[in-house]
């Protein structure tokens, strides 16, 4: 080879598989953007409903009866699960309370049948209030929220204090006060790219590094390396 100095630009691509989406999942917002079509129209099937873990994007937590709160874990006081969905254009957080787990969802009892958003005390809406509906079916009902425990109108990215609240199978089952993150609107929650290419000076190009499946995140590092004069 001839002597002589070369610059050659290489494209990196790197696409993390495991620790990247753990920490992607770990850091994103405890509540679905509405895809589309969400409506308080007394039935569920708009929603995804299973599997109920983390890996459901609609679903946000179990309910618990006992007074021991929400979450994802409650061994043997599981009474339903809860499902949220924020629609950024309308500032709407849409609520699915199901009774999924063996239990009868009790209709016709507002006393226990509500959502409350701090820091007020009384509740935000309840079974019989406009923006509620109980399914169909009678496994629990849907509500939308549009204004904080202020009165005020959500904010995309901001953290509320909410207790969802039903009757079923004779007792109370709820979340307790559980903190609700809503989505950065702003933000997009996945990237998406096709190709990355490079050339040398010879006009050589490298191959195209493609990104395979939604939602997967390249970096992507450009290293300029300058080979010794021979």
């Amino acid at each position: 080879m001839k002597s002589q100095n070369k610059s050659l630009v290489v494209l990196a691509a790197i696409v993390l598989l495991l620790a990247l989406p753990m920490a992607i999942s770990a850091a994103a917002p405890s509540v679905r953007v509405d895809p589309g079509g969400t409506t308080v129209n007394g039935s569920a099937s708009e929603w995804q409903v299973t599997p109920t873990d983390g890996t459901n994007p609609d679903w946000f937590s179990m309910t618990c009866t006992g007074g021991g709160g929400g979450g994802i874990n409650c061994p043997g006081s599981e009474y339903g699960d809860l499902f949220l969905r924020y629609n950024c254009t309308s500032n709407s957080l849409f609520v699915l309370m199901y009774a999924d787990r063996g239990y009868i969802y009790d209709q016709n009892d507002p006393a226990d049948n509500w959502i409350k958003i701090a820091p007020t005390n009384s509740p935000a809406i309840q079974e019989g209030n406009a923006g509620w509906a109980n399914l169909t079916n009678g496994m629990g009902y849907e509500a939308v929220l549009t204004k904080d425990g202020n009165s005020n109108a959500f904010v995309p990215g901001t953290s509320y204090t909410i207790n969802f609240h039903s009757h079923m199978g004779g007792k109370t089952s709820g979340t307790g006060s559980t903190t609700v993150t809503l989505p950065r609107c702003d933000v997009p929650t996945a990237v998406s790219l096709r190709t990355l290419s490079a050339s040398t000076k010879g006009g050589r190009s490298l191959p195209a590094l493609p990104v395979l499946g939604v939602g997967m995140v390249a970096l992507a590092a450009v290293v300029v390396v300058r080979r010794p004069r021979k």
